[in-house]
């Protein structure tokens, strides 16, 4: 697929928009009229496989695409993947996990793309108990990681509806399971090349394997509550996005409305060093709800739903309509480390 970029103010925007619709694996070719380092470098993060300056004429795109189309041979080249996303508590209980379930559902069901969620839990399973689905087949894509392709994964998957796909893990609390890096990432790049979205739900016991997954994502969503250890723990966090690249978004949890004018936003800028991206309303109990019922709050709408709609309508470059008591965040994710 070939993309003219010329006179877009927001190129990287339109990118990310071109993803919606085009499925993982197409190789796209873009063209343009600057030599700019810095957007061929956010090009080929976003999944793009070349970026050609103009002018060109239709002799020489003819000879490049056909010459490009050896160079990019599926089993050699790189293909447009997906986009994975982590998503982690400064505390546990912020809601860390209920927005990550509550993402990839509004990512499935009302943007209709295909969505991985990986809950790396792996004694917990708090993201099956929100869908209602019974946790397994984690241990087995990491044990088999050599192995994973398609076929593999369409055995080791749970499915949640026609887009949504889980993998989760539930294992005994005697058992002590050591990450191995090598096969999160050869995990990740599997999901990458099958779905649009790879959403990471990360444990608060943050260990070397989860922050290796924290600098690996495109985007990394913070979650925090109004608390002075929670936003003590959001600053460490932010300090590993300085450095590896990608964007990250803060999202603040309401869940204490009482803490609303002590732990003004004034003093969360002053904590973080920057002001949160999203800001979700408390909802008395529905997080309990959603757990006993086995739907996640992203179907049942609320709060929880709009702050993983602005988190949606950013990841997709597109504006959500404005809704009282979340605070919009758009244009954010390339550009605040």
């Amino acid at each position: 697929l070939i993309i003219d970029l010329s006179g877009m103010e927001t190129p990287l925007s339109q990118v990310d928009r071109l993803a919606e619709v085009c499925d993982p694996g197409v190789v796209v070719i873009a063209l343009g009229e600057t030599e700019n380092v810095h957007l061929f470098r956010e090009l080929l993060r976003s999944g793009v496989s070349d970026y050609i300056t103009k002018p060109l004429s239709p002799d020489l795109l003819d000879a490049y695409v056909r010459d490009r189309r050896i160079a990019i041979a599926p089993e050699e080249g790189p293909a447009r993947r997906g986009r994975v996303i982590a998503v982690t508590g400064g505390r546990g209980g912020v809601g860390a996990t209920t927005l990550a379930v509550a993402t990839a559902w509004r990512l499935a069901n009302v943007r209709k793309r295909r969505v991985a969620l990986v809950d790396l839990d792996l004694h917990g399973g708090a993201a099956c108990v929100q869908l209602g689905l019974q946790a397994g087949g984690l241990l087995d894509a990491l044990d088999n990681h050599a192995r994973l392709d398609s076929l593999f994964l369409e055995r080791t998957l749970i499915r949640h509806g026609p887009r949504l796909s889980v993998l989760a893990e539930e294992a005994s609390l005697k058992r002590d399971i050591a990450l191995n890096p090598v096969a999160l990432d050869a995990l990740l790049d599997a999901l990458a090349e099958e779905f649009h979205y790879v959403v990471v739900d990360l444990p608060r016991s943050f260990g070397a394997a989860h922050a290796h997954v924290f600098g690996k994502a495109r985007t990394r969503v913070i979650v925090l509550d109004r608390t002075l250890p929670a936003l003590r723990d959001g600053a460490r966090l932010l300090e590993l996005t300085r450095e590896t690249q990608g964007g990250s978004v803060v999202v603040i949890n309401d869940h204490h409305p009482g803490l609303k004018k002590i732990i003004t936003g004034a003093v969360i800028e002053k904590a973080l060093g920057r002001r949160a991206d999203i800001e979700i309303d408390y909802d008395k109990g529905a997080a309990q709800q959603g757990d006993n019922l086995g739907e996640p709050l992203g179907q049942r709408g609320g709060p929880m739903a709009r702050a993983a709609d602005d988190l949606v309508a950013a990841l997709s470059g597109r504006r959500a309509a404005p809704a009282p008591g979340v605070r919009r965040l758009f244009g954010l994710l390339g550009a605040r480390r």
